[in-house]
């Protein structure tokens, strides 16, 4: 992520008063032994809080992703409703339909995520997020869906990333 301009943008848009300040960690999951999800949950959020001055209520916290990011974003927060507030799916990967369908049904609607879904018009997992929009339209879940020009690369994410920063921040 921070080599699609998401740091400099944040740095940009927050020193002209576009968005609020705010704290952005972008972790990776390469090579953990321990599932990502839990170590964003369990480790990485309660290493910030005690780290640096931090909101601790949902609805200042956001988790966003790209391709399998995506789906390990909608996996954190379908684990921890609680804890996010708002979920980001950009050109999202592979996940489980079935499971996405029982979590929706089963979250109390207070503890609904907001949540926004781009793809590429070109992008190979065009068909999922069309999927998810649909999904979440008959289910009468509030959501944004974009289905923007591009394909699923970092050129396309690189092109929209102060969108996305615009909307993790709303209402913050």
């Amino acid at each position: 992520l921070t080599d699609l301009g998401a740091p400099s943008a944040a740095d940009a848009m927050i020193t002209g008063n576009q968005l609020p300040p705010f704290i952005m960690v972008m972790p990776a999951e390469e090579e953990l032994t321990t599932p990502f999800g839990y170590v964003l949950s369990n480790e990485i959020v309660p290493y910030i809080d005690s780290h640096y001055r931090t909101i601790t209520d949902r609805r200042y916290r956001a988790v966003g992703g790209f391709s399998r990011g995506a789906s390990w974003a909608m996996h954190v927060v379908s684990r921890n409703p609680s804890t996010f507030s708002k979920l980001a799916l950009h050109s999202i990967g592979d996940y489980d339909p079935d499971d996405f369908k029982n979590w929706i049904k089963k979250l109390p609607p207070e503890l609904m995520p907001d949540i926004y879904i781009d793809v590429g018009d070109k992008d190979m997992s065009r068909a999922k997020s069309e999927w998810l929009d649909l999904t979440l339209t008959q289910s009468r879940i509030v959501h944004e869906f974009h289905l923007n020009e591009g394909d699923h690369n970092r050129e396309y994410w690189a092109a929209n990333v102060r969108d996305y920063l615009r909307w993790h921040s709303t209402n913050w």
